[in-house]
């Protein structure tokens, strides 16, 4: 009721009786227990039920959300794990090649700046999609994959901005 910790401790043990004995000190200070959330483990369900059979015990939230989502989570990963093995392998090669252009546009005379401020954009953008794919994912409400798709997206937009512009 005060919203204060009673009792904390590590453990690295979560069996039934080691987690009765980490909330018998909360039992021995017979303060109204008014509800008990956890993140519904077997055994933390079992040890709450006995020490507090009659108070309500609900599942965390947040567990619940991250439970409810996993298939979704895990398709999105696949996706993006699919979408970066497809793409990475061309990246790479397109890098390594801009890289090759760009020492030589850089040994050349100042005529060709134009084309090494091209290529410097292009290595800019490039270093993006590689970042792109690389997006990670936190369950349950943040997808990798969907992420992956909107910077890609968002990339693809400003090429297409920079084209209509004649930029190319």
């Amino acid at each position: 009721m005060t919203g204060r910790i009673l009792h904390a401790e590590n453990v690295t043990e979560s069996t039934k009786e080691r987690l009765k004995q980490l909330l018998a000190p909360v039992v021995a200070l017979e303060v109204p227990v008014i509800g008990v959330i956890s993140d519904a483990q077997p055994t933390e369900l079992q040890a709450v039920a006995e020490l507090w059979p009659t108070i309500p015990h609900q599942i965390c939230q947040f567990h619940a959300m991250r439970e409810a989502g996993r298939l979704i989570y895990n398709a999105d990963h696949r996706v993006k794990t699919d979408m970066r093995i497809s793409m990475q392998e061309r990246t790479h090669a397109y890098r390594h090649d801009l890289h090759k252009r760009l020492r030589e546009a850089e040994k050349r005379t100042e005529e060709h700046a134009q084309e090494l401020t091209q290529l410097q954009i292009l290595e800019e953008y490039a270093a993006t999609v590689e970042g792109a794919l690389n997006l990670d994912s936190l369950a349950p409400f943040q997808y990798g994959g969907l992420a992956m798709q909107e910077a890609l997206t968002k990339i693809q937009a400003s090429l297409e901005k920079l084209e209509k512009k004649g930029e190319r």
